[in-house]
């Protein structure tokens, strides 16, 4: 039995993988020796239960894996949550709860039980060893804010072999939730069918299989949300008529993740072909969409000045002048456009690093930018100050700028003239800076100047 869970466990953590989720790699260490296991229930002060030493004197002594979709996919509402999965146990980490020392911590709830996991928000995964008389103790979940127990299995095998079939979810109460039942975990649910379908459904999908029929393609999106290189690609393989009607189609009846997923396809793959579609959606009374969505389809199918436009006046209405710059990043970033710097010259205020100064540096600023900047009001020398360290911090972290749905221009100054210029202007805004924090701020962007810079000025369109 432990041998089919392990091949079971490694196929989830494979397929989760090649769909572009993250995993930590199954982790075994040998069985737990006899004098092992005989040290550490002395240390307990009572006896590990049989369902559970099985496992550690037989096959391991620590087991740990975990496995997390990847950001973009789209969950079924009712599994909304169930983006992550975890499981394991080691000898090593066993922790018995008197009573007394359950009581002084406030914690009544864990009296008698053997933990052996810790949920990510603090709460306990337990084997309720008071109710060990009536056969093996049942594997319970414990909530650290109420001081609640859930029941999750009648033992810790069969907790294990539930757990298996649901792909191991978790470890989380509210990722639980949808399948508990008196018995515990009901693999055998409807929700449970539900879930085990999809979960499978979404790792059998594969883009190149996928991208063969127009539907298949538009399922494979709807379930894994992102659209890049390689969907857009097999979107092109298929007239932009038949694309757009299968979008207007399954608009109205889509979740709003999928809604979102369609607009994607819109953006990345038809681009200007929708432009009329796109102002209209600026006339809607009762729009499907949100507004983050309208002025990313604005972005990706309008002419930029008449994008820029329609969303920097939404933008002045909307607020009255007095938007945030999370929201301002949120709408303007994927312009990537200097206008949008000029525009910013009205409307960004301080704290520049509430999304201002991120979106400084995604506007992609040329050399003539930077200098006006430097000699402007404190508000604007402060945002660039902290632009500059932004697109640093990008270049540092070994990312990929990104908006969420597509990959954006490299964030740099563009139009240097020479790494000696920049650097004898910086050298300058460091003299002049009184404060400390800020002139090691600029000491940092020095010496990494070379990573902020490029020579060419971007195209104007």
């Amino acid at each position: 039995m432990f041998t089919k869970w392990v091949e079971a466990w490694n196929e989830v953590l494979n397929k989760v993988r090649e769909q572009g989720g993250d995993i930590q790699e199954l982790e075994l260490e040998p069985p737990a020796l006899p004098e092992e296991l005989h040290d550490k229930e002395q240390e307990l002060g009572v006896l590990i239960p049989a369902s559970l030493r099985e496992l550690l004197a037989e096959h391991t002594r620590k087991l740990y894996f975990r496995w997390s979709l990847p950001d973009e996919a789209i969950l079924p509402e009712e599994f909304k949550e169930i983006f992550s999965g975890e499981l394991g146990w080691s000898l090593e980490e066993l922790e018995y709860w008197q009573e007394d020392s359950a009581e002084a911590s406030g914690c009544e709830g864990l009296a008698g039980m053997m933990v052996f996991g810790q949920a990510g928000n603090g709460d306990m995964l337990a084997l309720d060893m008071n109710q060990e008389a009536a056969g093996e103790p049942p594997v319970v979940y414990w909530e650290h804010e109420t001081d609640e127990v859930r029941l999750l299995a009648p033992s810790f095998q069969e907790y294990v072999k539930r757990m298996t079939e649901l792909s191991c979810i978790g470890s989380e109460l509210w990722q639980y939730e949808a399948f508990l039942g008196p018995d515990g975990l009901d693999t055998g649910s409807a929700q449970a069918r539900r879930w085990k379908d999809w979960f499978a459904t979404f790792q059998s999908l594969q883009i190149e299989e996928a991208s063969r029929t127009l539907d298949s393609l538009f399922t494979y999106i709807k379930y894994h949300g992102a659209v890049r290189a390689r969907e857009t690609e097999g979107l092109r393989r298929f007239p932009a008529a038949d694309v757009f009607r299968l979008v207007l189609q399954q608009l109205p009846e889509s979740t709003p993740d999928e809604r979102i997923a369609l607009s994607r396809i819109v953006g990345e793959g038809l681009g200007s072909y929708a432009a009329q579609w796109v102002r209209g959606l600026w006339e809607e009374s009762e729009p499907l969409l949100t507004a983050e969505t309208r002025s990313y389809l604005t972005v990706r199918c309008l002419p930029l000045e008449e994008g820029c436009r329609r969303v920097m006046t939404f933008l002045e209405q909307e607020t009255d002048g007095k938007m945030s710059g999370y929201d301002a990043f949120e709408h303007l970033a994927p312009f990537q456009h200097r206008s949008v710097i000029g525009w910013m010259e009205e409307y960004s205020r301080l704290p520049a690093a509430e999304g201002w100064s991120r979106l400084y540096a995604y506007s992609r600023p040329d050399w003539a930018d930077v200098k006006q900047w430097a000699g402007g009001d404190m508000r604007q020398r402060l945002t660039l100050l902290q632009a500059l360290d932004d697109m640093l911090r990008e270049q540092q972290h070994d990312t990929i700028p990104a908006y969420g749905w597509y990959t954006l221009k490299p964030i740099k100054v563009c139009g240097v003239p020479s790494r000696e210029a920049f650097v004898q202007f910086l050298e300058k805004l460091y003299e002049e800076e009184p404060l400390r924090t800020k002139k090691a701020l600029l000491r940092q962007i020095i010496e990494h100047v070379d990573e902020i810079m490029e020579g060419e000025l971007p195209e104007q369109e």
